[in-house]
């Protein structure tokens, strides 16, 4: 075998620099003259083969309704995803109006770039580094400022009567648009709005009374925002009335005297008191009088304890007094005093009939003839006649007396019993005429003489006449009702006294 020579050092450096030239590697796999794969790179830089861009984020601009006064602000909702869970970050690009604002790359417009009624949006693009994807987006429109509301008080704060109320504005409103504010004031005086009070801002101490609530209602806008409204209050210190006597006169009542009760009260703040009275009737409330400062003499008894109690109030606090008691007394003379009740109802032929009773309650006081007290009650059952031409209604009745209800206290020597006697009422003169023709009970005993008991009186009314150190006179009523069957009641009274 033929031993090869060996090469100079020159050609061999030759032949590797010609090797080196024919190989095309571009990192990416090899070389592409060696079929088998080139297993020698170690190049890992470039991975776009295999990387791919993070989704898009989930973004909101905050606040949401924003004004010109609000800073824009980015908020990522939800964050973008990479399928290499590659750490990725965002890049923010904002328009104005639809036009893009490249100044402005971070998450936050300060609010001095923005101006009321802008439309913004905001495009938010994540990237792992190497690739970006696609845009969250987000817009958001800038509303008005609304104003600010006022701050107030009502002067004095703690008013007494007489003090006039300010209403003092500590800080007024204001509007940062610099929009034109619309002011109202609007008072309320015990809980009503005083329409004459409208946009002032002071009362008058003449209104301000003790116990008196004030409140002052002030509404501001803009035009543009919800109204604000604000308000104050104050209510005007109270002094309880005083309630200084209640007197019942007369002081020693007799049987015929109207009971009147009087109090005597003030305020300290000048209000004008009301008076509610309550009656007492030998310690039994009285609810036949109601809250009226008179009891009329037909309510009052011989010997009955009578009180009144007044309760006093200035709209605000009450104090009740009650009076001593006054006892009703037997008068100095007499009286006799006559009740009359009818219904008159009428059949299916026309005819009239009446039913109804009669009473009489003579006494005398003292003197020549105290003989004379009793009660005494008839029921009457009358059909019409036609005795007295003219009147409404005519009857001719049988009159019953009511042993029941009558009482004998010292005498009535002749009274009578059942009877006979008529009854005619004319409502054009208001002439109501009751008789017992057949009776000889002494109804004018005091005179000396006997006559039928009788009741006859002109409508309504009545007289007094004192002479000779005696007092008389004559009250009476008739009185024309319906009651709920359309039957005609007729009631009729009458009072007769003499006094010395």
């Amino acid at each position: 075998m033929a031993r090869m020579r060996a090469l100079p050092l020159s050609m061999l450096l030759v032949l590797l620099a010609c090797d080196g030239a024919t190989d095309t590697d571009t990192g990416g796999g090899g070389d592409t003259d060696d079929t088998s794969g080139d297993s020698d790179t170690t190049d890992t830089s470039d991975t776009s083969s295999d990387n791919t861009a993070p989704g898009a984020p989930v973004v909101a601009i905050d606040p949401a309704a924003p004004n010109d006064a609000s800073d824009l602000k980015v908020t990522i909702v939800t964050e973008a995803i990479d399928a290499e869970a590659d750490p990725v970050s965002y890049r923010y690009v904002w328009s104005q109006n639809g036009t893009e604002r490249a100044d402005l790359s971070t998450r936050t417009v300060p609010a001095a770039e923005t101006a009321e009624a802008d439309i913004w949006a905001v495009s938010v693009f994540a990237t792992d580094g190497k690739l970006e994807g696609p845009a969250g987006t987000s817009t958001a429109t800038v509303g008005n400022m609304p104003p600010t509301a006022p701050v107030i008080h009502l002067d004095p704060a703690a008013p007494v009567s007489g003090d006039d109320l300010t209403l003092v504005f500590d800080t007024p409103a204001n509007d940062g648009n610099g929009d034109v504010i619309t002011q109202t004031i609007v008072w309320y005086f015990n809980g009503a709005r005083n329409v004459s009070w409208d946009d002032k801002t002071t009362v008058d101490g003449v209104y301000v009374d003790g116990g008196e609530s004030f409140r002052a209602v002030v509404t501001v806008t803009d035009g543009y925002s919800d109204p604000l409204v604000v308000e104050a209050s104050v209510t005007v210190a109270n002094t309880v009335p005083e309630l200084t006597s209640v007197t019942i006169t007369p002081t020693d009542p007799v049987d015929a005297d109207d009971l009147l009760c009087t109090p005597r009260g003030t305020d300290p703040d000048g209000s004008t008191l009301t008076y509610t009275y309550t009656w007492y009737r030998d310690g039994i409330e009285a609810t036949d009088i109601g809250n009226d400062d008179t009891v009329p003499d037909t309510a009052t008894t011989i010997g009955e304890l009578w009180e009144c109690e007044v309760e006093a109030s200035d709209g605000f606090a009450t104090v009740t007094l009650t009076s001593d008691a006054a006892e009703i007394s037997l008068p100095s003379g007499y009286r006799i005093t006559t009740n009359v009740e009818l219904t008159v109802t009428e059949d299916t032929a026309g005819a009239y009939s009446a039913t109804g009773t009669i009473d009489f309650d003579l006494y005398s006081g003292g003197g020549r003839y105290t003989d004379n007290d009793c009660f005494a009650v008839w029921s009457i059952l009358a059909a019409e006649d036609t005795h007295c031409r003219g009147c409404t209604y005519t009857f001719e009745g049988e009159y019953t007396y009511d042993a029941t209800l009558s009482s004998i206290i010292t005498g009535c020597s002749s009274i009578a019993n059942d009877s006979v006697g008529d009854i005619d009422y004319d409502s054009r003169s208001s002439v109501f005429d009751v008789a017992l023709d057949d009776a000889t009970f002494e109804t004018y005993a005091y005179y000396g003489y006997s006559n039928p008991v009788r009741f006859y009186e002109r409508g309504s009314g009545g007289y007094a006449s004192t002479y000779y150190g005696y007092t008389r006179g004559n009250y009476y009523s008739v009185v024309e009702t319906a009651d709920a069957y359309g039957n005609t009641v007729l009631t009729g009274y009458s009072t007769e006294y003499m006094y010395y």
